[in-house]
């Protein structure tokens, strides 16, 4: 989660996907961060839920951070693969 929010500025800018660091319930101090937003790829369709906690772990784990292009690559191929998935 910390690279997704390190990267939650250019997310937001290049493809619409939105995170948002909120104050933890039980620990003040604590923050965690959310998913705010999605991209609208096809206008009507929405991806399947369950298929979430599996793109932001790809998205995490599986892009290429260090490299511009192959970061962007990275994130339209995660994107492909989620918005693909069948409800």
């Amino acid at each position: 989660a910390i690279c997704l929010g390190d990267k939650s500025d250019m997310l937001k800018e290049y493809f619409s996907l939105s995170f948002e660091y909120k104050e933890a319930s039980s620990d003040k101090d604590a923050k965690s961060l959310h998913l705010t937003g999605l991209p609208v790829l096809l206008d009507g369709f929405i991806p399947a839920p369950h298929a979430l906690p599996l793109f932001l772990l790809r998205l995490a784990t599986e892009v290429d951070w260090s490299d511009e292009s192959a970061c962007f690559e990275g994130i339209c191929t995660e994107l492909g693969a989620y918005y693909a998935e069948l409800p």
